[in-house]
């Protein structure tokens, strides 16, 4: 049922279209990584799936160039995340969170220095947004009936966004909860491109929020569902199989 939601689902269909054709295509790759990763966690035939995601992060440069870090740091954190679960020292876990802070810190100033990052953080603080203000106009633009001419079309979304914006962080919550360990990284994901969006002025468009419709999707299906019918666990993952190839 996910499925058929998530085809149907307003931004899917509005977005869809040769003049948005490159959303759209953003949208479709960030799936198809995610889904990639998924069959690599599942622990079967991993170097095809490994290629097929490379295949993707290079597509990807030559699209938004910026996401595959974003995708690869998010992965980081995810299983970074899961390796601390596992530690029932707390003093431990808190020595190994400021060891990679402090190494993650190290490495950013190196990549400064070395490879001119300098210039790239230039031009992000020259574009930089109080996050409090990006991140609200990021996640709620555009608001319902007052979209650009240019985007008219999203008048017929906006409210509909807008109306399950609380099934969408009653899912986030249900999802987090659930104890099935891929919704972390789906969450891990949506946080730091929206935070990165959000203090970034430059790239708060309506458009960059496309490439994350289905996660916004996922979310506000647990939500209707557990909020509306009351259901007692989540299994979008937990059921999860490799589709049989039919030759």
């Amino acid at each position: 049922m996910f499925y058929l939601f998530f085809v149907l689902h307003w931004d899917t269909i509005l977005w869809s279209s040769i003049l948005n054709l490159k959303d759209i295509l953003v949208q479709f790759l960030t799936v198809g990584a995610f889904y990639q990763i998924l069959l690599i966690e599942k622990g079967k035939k991993r170097w095809i799936h490994i290629i097929y995601l490379a295949a993707i992060l290079i597509l990807f440069l030559a699209i938004r160039f910026y996401l595959p870090f974003f995708l690869g740091f998010s992965y980081f954190l995810y299983r970074f995340i899961l390796f601390l679960t596992r530690i029932k020292n707390p003093s431990v876990s808190l020595l190994i969170v400021f060891s990679g802070l402090f190494s993650f810190i190290l490495l950013f100033i190196l990549f400064i220095w070395l490879y001119g990052g300098d210039a790239i953080l230039h031009v992000y603080l020259s574009d930089f947004e109080n996050p409090f203000i990006g991140i609200l106009r990021y996640l709620f633009m555009p608001i319902p009936f007052h979209a650009s001419e240019h985007y008219e079309y999203l008048n017929l979304a906006s409210p509909l966004d807008y109306l399950l914006i609380p099934f969408f962080f009653y899912g986030m919550y249900h999802a987090v909860r659930s104890g099935q360990k891929f919704f972390i990284l789906l969450v891990i994901y949506f946080l730091l491109l929206t935070l990165f969006y959000g203090t970034y002025l430059e790239l708060q468009g309506v458009r960059q929020k496309v490439q994350i419709t289905f996660i916004f999707a996922i979310f506000e299906y647990i939500g209707l569902l557990k909020l509306l019918f009351r259901l007692p666990d989540i299994k979008i993952f937990n059921n999860f199989r490799k589709p049989k190839v039919i030759v």
